[in-house]
């Protein structure tokens, strides 16, 4: 098949002549294809990330330096474990049982104590004013009121009442006294009987729960 070169001096894409005796029309020879150049473009920028004003929370169970930490186990609450600790309570209230008796036991002694004391002192203003009044009677029988021998046994009366005053007295705070150290030291021992309960109880209710 022949090819009619142009006039350009290059091959014509239109087959005639005796290479076509029909005279018919072909068409252009298919051949490959011219390779395009793309088209030139500029690149684009590349976007600079929008900065946020927010800084970043750690994750959960994290610290300052990023590594991750176990986290801490919710304490139980002490006053639900010994609301809730059946022993605990049992023992709290008999201590309470018995400190209210001791009290209620030492304001009967004391009460006692104080009663027996207001009968001796007033029974012994009584005694002292009758040996009073004979002292007076013996010494005025004899005419001897305004002499030195009366106003010394007047003296020697005196002191020996005012001693007795001052015994009674002296029982009645050494007995206040003793009653009071005796009250504190109990109380001190209910104390501690309390707290190792309550420690104990503690510590059950801890292990129940694998604390």
């Amino acid at each position: 098949m022949a090819v009619a070169p142009d006039n350009s001096g290059s091959a014509s894409p239109f087959i005639f002549g005796n290479a076509n005796p029909n005279k018919q029309f072909v068409g252009p020879v298919a051949g490959p294809p011219k390779s395009i150049a793309p088209p030139k473009t500029t690149p684009a920028a590349p976007k600079k990330p929008v900065a946020v004003n927010r800084k970043p929370s750690p994750a959960v169970g994290s610290n300052s330096t990023g590594a991750i930490s176990p986290t801490a186990p919710v304490q139980p609450n002490v006053d639900e474990w010994l609301a809730n600790d059946v022993a605990y309570k049992t023992q709290s209230d008999q201590l309470a049982k018995a400190w209210a008796d001791y009290q209620a036991q030492s304001k009967q002694t004391e009460g006692q104590y104080r009663t027996d004391y207001t009968s001796k002192q007033a029974e012994l203003g009584k005694t002292r004013e009758l040996a009073g009044q004979e002292l007076e009677s013996d010494y005025a029988s004899r005419g001897m009121l305004g002499s030195g021998l009366y106003a010394k046994a007047y003296t020697d009366y005196t002191t020996d009442y005012d001693n007795r005053q001052k015994q009674l007295d002296t029982g009645l705070s050494d007995f206040l006294a003793n009653l009071l150290a005796q009250t504190n030291n109990y109380k001190s021992e209910q104390d501690i009987v309390a707290e190792k309960a309550k420690q104990d109880a503690i510590a059950r209710r801890a292990a129940s729960m694998g604390v």
